[in-house]
Order: structure tokens, then sequence, then C-alpha cells
């Protein structure tokens, strides 16, 4: 029979390339091994070291059955002494090294295109990184500051309140001065309370001046038209344009001096104090949905962009790509002051597990991006704490419904069969209490006669003629 198939032919050309491969796999894995502070090749593999030299001396062309067999066996050493180093992962760190040469030098290599797509893939991460922690420190401070001042505003209000509540006090209890006297505590004995008023009244005008300063948006919903600040004349032409102001006035143009004079004041104050706390109510409204809506998608956002970045410093360590060591310690450098924001705000230093390391937030932040490992570490310690209490209260809540939940037992009744007046032939099972809701269910003979002798054998032989009834409930005995 000829011989169809073709013979198998040893290309020694290719053979002889794959030689070369090998002996470069074996020296680029060699000079890494080498080159890396975590591997003594010296002291733990001194044989490795005096076999395979010899060989990686010679060309390929000259290399024996034995040389080869040393070569494949020190890649296979090498393999497992560097990991997770590999030569496809040593190779492109080669090339980005290369890439980096022709960058100074003005030259273009062929895989400079996709190294500079990778480098701008990192650059535009770690940008936007540093991006998203500045957006949210500022935003931070904006809020922060909102948020003292309000407290001052509180604090304020409730200074006024105490103040006009001693004024209406002393107004009811006091008589009319001494006309005769020439003091002027007697001719104005209100003189003090009045100023002190005055001067807390000073003070919300100026809170409320710092806050309209800062305020963005909620001003478009809580109108600040009315009050007036210093060197303002687009406010004071508002003020003074305002219709509802104007309309309060006007009640007080019947009114003769000093009558008038004293009801124009009132509407000011009542005008000014309403508009103050419209505002007030705007920034208070700016806080809540920072707090509740804002904060938390930004510390989502914080924390997402802390896994992903501990993830790729996780894989470095894992996977076969090694990365330069500079990027390494860009990646490293933005997720410390990452780990740090977000410990300032989520940690507090009175958590009641690390009284004993009562730190100032400062010092928090500092062991944050000092040890990224302390860092996951803590934060893994606080998430396995909050499963631990919700599966305590799902075990305590199932304890609770087995003991409140009383044991169903089910109560079967035994059918009796009994052949109805109003049918023939086959039998009629009729329930006692109601087993099957009073209904009746016909069946054939044989199954008639296989349900007696399952409910009562001993009364009722299967070949035995049950008499004949008109009710449901006939015993057999």
């Amino acid at each position: 029979m000829p011989d169809s198939l073709p013979h198998a032919s040893l290309d020694h050309t290719n053979f002889s390339s794959k030689k070369q491969d090998t002996l470069d796999e074996v020296w680029r894995l060699l000079h890494y091994a080498v080159s890396d502070a975590n591997v003594d090749l010296a002291k733990e593999k001194p044989e490795l070291i005096k076999a395979i030299v010899p060989v990686l001396q010679k060309a390929p062309e000259t290399l024996t059955e034995n040389d080869v067999t040393v070569l494949l066996q020190a890649y296979n050493e090498l393999s497992q002494l560097v990991y997770p180093a590999t030569n496809e992962s040593l190779r492109l760190k080669e090339k980005i090294e290369e890439y980096e040469r022709d960058v100074i030098l003005g030259t273009s290599g062929p895989y400079s295109a996709i190294i500079k797509k990778v480098k701008n893939s990192y650059t535009n991460f770690w940008v936007a990184l540093w991006v998203v922690i500045v957006v949210f420190i500022v935003y931070q401070s904006y809020i922060y500051f909102i948020s003292d001042t309000l407290e001052k505003v509180t604090e304020q209000l409730s200074q006024m309140k105490t103040v006009e509540e001693k004024i209406n006090t002393a107004k009811a209890a006091s008589s009319e001065p001494d006309k005769s006297s020439d003091k002027l505590e007697t001719k104005y004995p209100f003189k003090d309370l009045f100023e002190e008023r005055r001067v807390i009244w000073l003070k919300l005008n100026t809170s409320y001046c710092v806050l309209r300063g800062v305020s963005i948006v909620w001003p478009r919903w809580y109108p600040n038209e009315g009050i007036l600040c210093d060197s303002d004349e687009s406010t004071k032409d508002k003020a003074n344009d305002n219709f509802v102001l104007n309309s309060l006035l006007n009640q007080c143009q019947h009114k003769v001096s000093p009558d008038k004079e004293v009801c124009e004041q009132e509407v000011h104050e009542i005008h000014e104090k309403s508009v103050r706390e419209n505002f007030f109510a705007g920034a208070l409204a700016v806080l809540r949905v920072s707090n509740y809506l804002v904060l938390p998608t930004m510390l989502g956002l914080l924390g997402a962009l802390a896994f992903v970045i501990r993830g790729i410093l996780d894989s470095f360590s894992k996977s076969s790509f090694i990365l330069g060591a500079r990027r390494r310690w860009g990646m490293r450098v933005a997720l410390g002051p990452l780990l740090g924001l977000i410990s300032g705000i989520v940690i507090a230093p009175d958590i009641q597990d690390f009284k004993e390391l009562s730190f100032s937030p400062l010092v928090w932040g500092f062991l944050m991006g000092y040890s990224v490992e302390f860092a996951f570490s803590l934060f893994d310690f606080l998430i396995q704490k909050g499963r631990s209490a919700i599966g305590a209260s799902n075990i305590k809540s199932e304890e609770k419904n087995k003991v409140d939940a009383k044991p169903v037992i089910p109560q079967v009744k035994a059918v009796r069969p009994v052949r109805s007046s109003a049918t023939s032939g086959p039998e009629v099972l009729t329930s006692g209490g109601g087993f099957i809701d009073s209904a009746a269910v016909e069946l054939g003979t044989s199954q008639t006669q296989a349900a007696t002798e399952q409910a009562t054998p001993q009364e009722s032989p299967p070949d035995e003629q049950l008499p004949a009834s008109d009710g449901g409930g006939q015993s057999c005995g």
C-alpha cells in the first residue's frame, strides 16, 4: 500500500532557534534572580550555578542533549525562585525600559504605541484619583465651614431668646422710671439688656453675611434680599425694591411720629428676622443633603478606589506582571492619602475597642499612610464586627420565633366508606368532622374496598357487603 502520509522530519533550523530562545530565557531568569534582593541564589542553589554557567557560554549549535537537559532543569528551578515573575513579564519589563530609553533618545521602537497607551492609562488613573481626593477635601472644608457657622448661629439665637425673655420679664415687673432722678440707669432701666440684644443682633447679621458670601445653591430657593452687608449696593437696591417689605412699610404710613418710626423699625426687624431664618434654613438643608446624600456617595467612591488600588498592588505580588518601581511607588503614594482621608472621617479616636490606642485623627492618618496592611486590616476588622453583630441579631430573632411559634399537630380523622342511596356502582367516601370540607369524592369500587381495608380492616372484611345508608356517620359494628 502506498504511503500517503507525510514523513515527520525534524527542522534543525527551528530546533536551533528553540535552543537559542531557551538560552535567552534562562539568562533572563538568572539575571532577575541575581538582582532580586529576596533571592539568595548562591546560598539556595549553588549546584545550579555551577552546572548552568558553562552551558550558557556555549553556542546553540554546540549544545548537547545533556546541556539541553541542564537548561530545562535550570529553567524549572529558576522559575520557582523568581515567582510570580515569569519570562513574559520580564520581557514586557524590558520593552518598557526600551521604550523609556527611546523617549530619552527621541527614537521610536516597535512597541512604543502599546506601551505609551498603557502609560497614559496609568497616568490618567493616577491624576483622576488625586483630583477626587482634592475635590473631596475642598468640599468637606466647605461643609465644615457652613456647619461651624450654623453652630454659632444656633448659639446666638439661643442667647437672643434669653435676652428677649429677660427684657419681657423686666418690663412686666418694672414701674415708671423716677422722673426726678438724673441717673441714666434710672431713666433707662433696660439699657444694658437692649445693648446686649443689639450686640447679638450684629453677630447674627455678621454670621448671615459670612454665609451669604459662601452660598452657591440655596439662595435660589431661599432669597436673601433685605439684609444689608457692608458695601453691598446691589443688596441695598434689592432691599429697597422688595415687595413684601414695602407692603409692610405702607401699613405704617398712616401713623404719625413717633409711632411711625417705631412701626417702621419693627417692620424692618421682623422682615430681617424672617429673611435670616429662611436663609439659615437653606444652609441647614444643604448640610443635610451633604450628610445624607453627597458625603456617603463620595465615601463610597473613595472606598471603591481604595479597593481597586489595593487589588492592583496585591496583584503585583501575586501575578506575573512586574511594574516599574516608580509606578509602584506612585500607586502607593496615592493610596496613602486616600486611606488617611477615609480614616479621618470613618474612624473615631474613641472607638471602644481601640481606647488603648486613642490617637488623634492626625496619628490615624499617619498610620494609614505608613502601613497599608494596618489600614486594610482595621477596615476588615470593622466589617467583620458589623457582620458578627448582624448575625447575632438574626440568630436571636430566629430563636425568639422558635420559642413563640406553637407546634402544629395535624388531626386526621379516618375516612369511612358509605354507599349513598343516590348513587349506584361506585362507593362514596364522606368525611368525619369535615376532613374534605364535607365534600364527597367518588371512587371506583376497587379503590373504596382498598380504603376500607386500610381504615378498618378488623371491622369490615373485603368481601363483606356494607348496608346502604342515607347518612354519612354510620359505624360498621
